[in-house]
């Protein structure tokens, strides 16, 4: 909590251990007044009194009511209240006064307004203060207006002062339509109901100081946040009905902390104060300038026309608060970091809007402070989340801008000829380049983007495996498709593969797909199912990644599966040493199994001649990596079919059977 806050508690804790102190100066009266007979305010008018006070009704209100008192009390007594306001007169007049004759006391109370602040001082220990009697047509100022005192019959104005520890509130004028001098009765009723008036001026200051303090700071006297929200929200209701738009932007004094540190807190305060007046001086009379924070100050500005708008006023602020401050003599440096949130687009109400510019300001901080930020939508999410809509975003672009492309990894056998290829999503973003597989495919799973996408792939792919068939000039290979486990739980996938081997007129035998060894642990009926139905329609299907999920021996062999494929991981083990059996034991036993269950291997990701030989000694002689190509183009891999010597009958028999 700042020093200004505590001063504003403590001033209003002081206001209300005085208030309490007339209050109980008021209440006296009634438990130790006068006897009976001389009771001169009733209990009930007191009560009323009372009440009206612990309701915070409006002083007109409860003035009102004391001068009802009045009348009540003493039919011929006219009263009105002369008060004082930041030195300017104002004043409630009895009902039964009529307007014309208020005008009157409204024009006099004004031409005598320095006597009345010049009242001597009211002391609180004397007795009593007694009124003091003028006859109207004996006062120089109430001349104009003697006839409408006339036409009332009024001919005396008794006045009493009205003062709060020595200092003037104002005057009790009570008019009178004949020239007796008042009863002790009437001076104690004047007395009471002018020490009434007192309190519950005493009471509506005391309220309308704690109405400031809650809603203005007390060190810079700018709107706080709980006013600044109101005034948003008004601003947001005209903004709805007119179409326009309202900027939010929060300030953050760069490095205030090191100015409370090296200089103490009233210089840091004196710095605030500057900014703040700086600020109150330069925006436009409709913005609203909040402090809301310790260091953080606000800005509401509403009836933007355009984003370019708020991009203006944002670097305004940036500008007016890099300009320094002179503290105790010394020039300090500043700078400010600006966050802002545009409505509607950013938030639809103050707290959305608060939430939004207070991001984008944590923005212009990440960024190197003494910058603006304005909000974006992917702000609002945690890094990876950020991150993954920010790649959707991306993904569904590079769909519609045709960004995707596939990319043909040959396989080859012991002797270097090529018995398939594999198909490979790729995407080249023209402002970010190539992004990587690894990046935008669990993307697209999450999104469901990787259904039309595998689609798309599944029938890029047969389209050129045939137009190789057609044209002839190397050998048929076998084209392998990556299937994503959302891709193969989709109903129509069966018909989707026959529809696509349909319209490219690809033979089944010459397609081959990839799943993934989880994918096959999920809903094993339904796999089941489908891979038989893919078997026979003469497709091929494949385990890609085998050994990093728990398929059991027993499993595979009740699934229709024609190759696994041994995951890279356990190929790059190969380079530690191919003698040692912990690094090679896996493929040993994968190559094992594969053998006994009738099924063709290949190996991914094979890189080194250390790790060819391995495999071929333990009986896998088919192979992709690296180590015989990248993945390559369309017109790249037919220039490598090309170079390839037909595989050998053995081969290409094992593959289509």
């Amino acid at each position: 909590m700042g020093f200004g806050y505590q001063r504003a508690l403590e001033s209003a804790g002081a206001i209300r251990r005085a208030l309490a102190h007339r209050l109980a100066r008021a209440i006296a009266p009634l438990n130790h007044g006068p006897p009976p007979q001389r009771v001169i305010v009733h209990e009930l008018d007191n009560r009323q009194f009372l009440e009206q006070i612990a309701r915070h009704e409006p002083l007109p209100n409860i003035l009102k009511h004391l001068v009802d008192m009045i009348q009540r009390q003493n039919r011929r007594l006219h009263g009105c209240f002369v008060l004082l306001n930041n030195g300017h007169v104002r004043y409630a007049v009895a009902p039964t006064l009529g307007g014309e004759f208020a005008s009157s006391v409204e024009h006099v109370a004004t031409t005598l307004q320095r006597q009345i602040i010049n009242l001597p001082p009211y002391a609180p220990t004397a007795a009593s203060t007694a009124p003091v009697a003028t006859e109207l047509a004996g006062e120089p100022a109430w001349t104009e207006h003697l006839p409408a005192a006339t036409r009332l019959g009024l001919v005396v104005c008794h006045s009493l002062p009205i003062r709060s520890q020595g200092d003037a509130l104002g005057n009790l004028l009570v008019f009178s339509s004949n020239c007796q001098a008042l009863t002790p009765n009437d001076v104690e009723l004047l007395q009471t109901i002018a020490h009434r008036a007192a309190i519950a001026i005493e009471h509506q200051a005391l309220l309308e100081r704690l109405a400031h303090q809650s809603l203005y700071d007390p060190l810079t006297s700018l709107p706080n946040r709980t006013l600044m929200d109101d005034r948003l929200q008004h601003a947001l209701a005209r903004a709805r009905r007119d179409g326009a738009q309202i900027g939010l932007f929060l300030i953050d004094i760069d490095r205030f902390k090191a100015i409370n540190d090296a200089m103490g807190h009233p210089s840091g305060d004196e710095v605030l104060r500057q900014l703040a007046e700086r600020l109150r001086v330069n925006m436009r009379a409709s913005d609203t300038v909040a402090r809301v924070g310790a260091d953080e100050f606000a800005v509401v500005a509403p009836e933007l026309q355009t984003r370019e708008g708020a991009v203006a006023v944002a670097q305004k602020l940036v500008t007016l608060l890099s300009e320094p401050a002179l503290v105790a003599g010394r020039e300090l440096a500043l700078t400010a970091s600006v966050g802002a949130a545009v409505f509607p687009s950013d938030g639809a109400d103050p707290s959305s809007l608060h939430q939004a510019a207070d991001r984008a300001l944590g923005r212009a901080k990440t960024l190197g402070r003494n910058r603006f930020a304005f909000y974006d939508y992917a702000l609002g999410l945690a890094p990876s989340e950020r991150n993954e809509l920010e790649m959707e975003s991306l993904l569904r672009c590079a769909i519609r801008n045709n960004e995707l492309s596939v990319q043909y990894q040959p396989q080859l056998d012991a002797a270097g000829r090529v018995i398939g290829v594999e198909a490979l999503l790729r995407w080249e973003n023209p402002r970010l380049g190539r992004i990587s597989p690894s990046q935008f495919i669990p993307v697209a799973e999450q999104t469901g983007l990787i259904v039309p996408i595998g689609e798309w792939v599944l029938r890029e792919a047969c389209r050129r495996a045939r137009s190789w068939i057609v044209r002839g000039e190397w050998p048929i290979v076998r084209m392998a498709v990556n299937v994503s486990a959302l891709q193969f739980a989709q109903p129509q996938f069966l018909s989707t593969v026959q529809d696509i081997l349909r319209e490219s007129k690809l033979e089944p035998r010459w397609l081959e797909v990839e799943l993934t060894e989880s994918l096959l642990m999920q809903n094993t009926q339904d796999t089941a199912a489908k891979l038989s139905a893919l078997r026979d329609l003469g497709v091929a299907a494949a385990i890609d990644d085998f050994g990093t999920g728990y398929s059991s021996l027993a499993y595979l062999r009740r699934l229709p599966i024609d190759t696994l494929k041994i995951d890279r991981s356990f190929v790059s083990d190969i380079n530690l040493s191919a003698a040692d059996d912990s690094a090679t034991a896996v493929i040993r036993a994968i190559l094992s199994m594969a053998r006994s269950l009738g099924l063709h291997v290949v190996a991914e990701g094979v890189e080194t001649e250390i790790q060819r030989e391995f495999l071929i000694r333990n009986g896998c002689p088919l192979m992709q990596g690296f180590l015989f190509s990248r993945p390559l183009s369309a017109g790249d891999i037919e220039k490598f079919l090309a170079k390839s010597a037909p595989p050998s009958t053995g081969t290409a028999l094992a593959l289509s059977a």
